[in-house]
C-alpha cells in the first residue's frame, strides 16, 4: 500500500515508500513532488494546527482508484513496467485487487489531513512492515498543491510520529526514489537516515530506504 493524493483530483506532491521485501521490484514506491516556489499560498501556517481524519469508504474507494493510476505511471517512468497496462496490471497485483478486503489491515493507519475544516492531503502508515516486524512503515503522504509549502507535510509526520510512539514504536522507515531531492532532504532534515540503497539495471542508486529511531 503505498500512499496517496486525490479524492477531488488533488495535484501532486508526495513522498515515498514500499512494504514488500523487495524494495527495487515489487515494492509501492511513490515519489514526492514539490512545486518549489508556490507564491500564492493560501496562508500564513504559523499557528495553524494540522489533524487526521479517518476517510469514508467513498474516498478510500477514490484514494485505491487513484493510487493503482499512479503507481503505475511510476513503474512505467522507472522502467519496471513495459507500459501503462502492465503498469496497472502489476500494480493491482501488488496493491490488491478487492479495495474492501485492502483496507481492513488491524495495523494500517489511512487518514485525511486536516486544517481547520478543509482537508488538505491524505497520509497512510503501519504499525508493521511487512518485511520487518520491528519497523512501523510510512507508505505514503499527500499534500494539496495550494498548501504545498507551508510546512504541513513536516507537521504531518511529526504527529505521525507523535501516534506510533504512543503506541510503543521505537522506529519508522519509508522508501523515496533517490531522484526525489526534495523529498530526501525533508527526510533528513527530520532525522532520517538512509540504511540501504537499490540499485537499477544499470547500476544507478534507483530508490534507497531510510529509517529514524522515534
Amino acid at each position: 500500500m503505498l500512499f496517496f493524493q486525490l479524492l477531488i483530483s488533488f495535484s501532486l506532491i508526495y513522498f515515498p515508500l514500499i512494504k514488500s521485501s523487495n524494495l527495487l521490484a515489487k515494492s509501492k514506491i511513490s515519489n514526492v513532488a514539490f512545486e518549489k516556489d508556490l507564491k500564492d499560498a493560501a496562508f500564513d501556517n504559523k499557528d495553524i494546527e494540522i489533524s487526521f481524519k479517518s476517510l469514508s469508504y467513498h474516498e478510500i474507494i477514490k484514494y485505491y482508484e487513484f493510487q493503482i493510476e499512479n503507481y503505475a505511471k511510476q513503474l512505467v517512468k522507472h522502467k519496471i513496467a513495459k507500459n501503462l497496462s502492465e503498469g496497472i496490471e502489476f500494480a493491482k497485483k501488488e496493491i490488491g485487487e478487492d479495495v474492501s478486503k485492502f483496507y481492513k489491515e488491524d495495523n494500517q493507519h489511512l487518514y485525511s489531513i486536516s486544517i481547520e475544516n478543509s482537508k488538505i492531503g491524505f497520509i497512510e502508515f503501519y504499525e508493521e512492515a511487512s518485511f520487518s516486524p520491528n519497523l512501523a512503515w510510512l507508505d505514503y503522504i499527500y499534500i494539496d498543491e495550494p498548501y504545498r509549502n507551508n510546512g504541513y507535510a513536516k507537521k504531518a509526520l511529526n504527529k505521525m510520529e507523535e501516534e506510533l510512539k504512543s503506541l510503543g514504536i521505537k522506529k519508522v522507515g519509508l522508501n523515496v526514489f533517490n531522484e526525489n531531492k526534495t523529498a530526501l532532504n525533508l527526510y533528513k532534515n527530520l532525522g532520517y537516515s538512509i540504511s540501504k540503497s537499490y540499485e537499477n539495471e544499470a547500476g544507478e542508486i534507483r530508490n534507497v530506504l531510510m529509517e529514524k529511531k522515534l
